[in-house]
């Protein structure tokens, strides 16, 4: 009884077999078909545009209410990681006002979804991948006046001191903007401060923040902060794959 020939593997498909399966992926994404992405993939489609696509997912509406149900954007991402997506590729396909290619990381900045930001610094993504501008995602989130993510990036690692366009870095950027209130600028500057990697010998390890001897030069009546909760690693479960979804109606996006 003979034998099935094997497939043949990615190196020794023609271009013209590539962009057949890659835009059986596109086809398998745009109409949200578990069946075919999981068959573009396995035949040798890109996994760095399902990467793409899924850091771009916008959840439906039960997604965003019911915690218990993961975000089909996620679900990409990890599958696509799985698949062999590079977490620090760029698209050329998706460009900035220039033309110029974003990376995972600026494209998860642009799209910002926690989980799966937090998915690709925990699978090898730079905290500090710079912009075609030279600009870290902490930069753009001080420049896009946004505190929340300025916490975020900071608490995932970033570092405040890098310099970025124009040689300027976070910290002093932070400190020469007007587009946070008064207060919470305060809280965000010492955020930074403690998050700090450059440091005297004897000093206290880059990245720690010394409660105890805060405490013991600071007079009763001053206030403290907090110390910041370091982000915890994401464990990667077991192999995944996509289920079908049954009664959805198709969800239309460009890549």
């Amino acid at each position: 009884m003979s034998q099935p020939s094997p497939k043949p593997s990615k190196a020794d498909l023609s271009p013209e077999q590539l962009s057949a399966f890659n835009d059986t992926l596109r086809a398998g994404i745009e109409q949200i078909d578990a069946n075919l992405i999981n068959l573009a993939l396995k035949n040798g489609a890109d996994p760095n545009l399902l990467m793409f696509a899924g850091i771009a997912y916008k959840p439906i509406w039960l997604e965003r209410v019911l915690d218990d149900i993961p975000s089909l954007g996620l679900v990409w991402v990890q599958l696509a990681v799985q698949s062999g997506a590079d977490v620090n590729a760029t698209n050329p396909a998706l460009t900035d006002d220039k033309d110029r290619p974003h990376t995972a990381m600026h494209w998860a900045y642009k799209n910002f979804n926690a989980p799966i930001t937090d998915f690709l610094i925990a699978t090898g993504a730079s905290v500090d991948t710079p912009s075609a501008y030279n600009n870290t995602p902490l930069m753009r989130a001080v420049a896009d006046g946004r505190p929340e993510l300025v916490s975020y990036y900071l608490k995932k690692g970033a570092d405040p001191m890098r310099p970025c366009e124009g040689t300027v870095f976070p910290l002093q950027a932070l400190q020469q903007s007007d587009k946070f209130k008064a207060g919470k600028k305060a809280k965000l500057l010492a955020l930074m401060m403690e998050h700090v990697r450059t440091g005297t010998p004897n000093s206290t390890p880059a990245g720690e923040f010394n409660m105890a001897a805060c405490l013991k030069n600071t007079p009763k009546n001053s206030a403290t902060e907090k110390s910041v909760e370091l982000a915890h690693d994401i464990d990667i479960k077991k192999p995944l794959s996509l289920k079908p979804r049954t009664n959805k109606p198709a969800r239309h996006f460009e890549l």
